[in-house]
Order: structure tokens, then sequence, then C-alpha cells
């Protein structure tokens, strides 16, 4: 459900509520333990901190991102 909040959100060009449901997102997947759609779905809130300034948040998506990547191969 929250990657339907995600779409929506970003339809209304409402970036709080897409950086909360993007988050939702890549929690969900990685409740699942499957690293691959975790990396996913937090690469793209990584782009939602960035357009909203959050630098660090930003960074910190990516950092993890990445790691989960490297991991599936």
């Amino acid at each position: 459900m929250s990657l339907l909040e995600a779409t929506a959100a970003g339809d209304r060009g409402d970036w709080a509520e897409l950086a909360a449901a993007r988050g939702r997102v890549a929690a969900e997947f990685a409740e699942t333990g499957d690293r691959l759609w975790t990396a996913v779905a937090t690469a793209p809130l990584a782009e939602v901190h960035l357009v909203r300034g959050d630098h660090d948040s930003a960074i910190a998506a990516l950092e993890r991102t990445v790691g989960l990547s490297a991991w599936s191969g």
C-alpha cells in the first residue's frame, strides 16, 4: 500500500508525504528480508531527501542502497 501512497504523494507534489511513504516502502521490503528490493526502494528515497535539501539523509540512503546492492551481486 505504501508504494501506491508514494505514487499519489509524488503526483500531488507533496514532498513531505512522499518522503514518509518512500521510507515506509523501504521498511516494508526490509521486513521481508529481500535486500535487492530494499535497495531498489531506498534509492528513490535518497532522491526525495536530496530534492528536499536533506543531504545527510540522502547520503545515508545512498550508502544503504550501495551496501545492499553490493551484497546482491
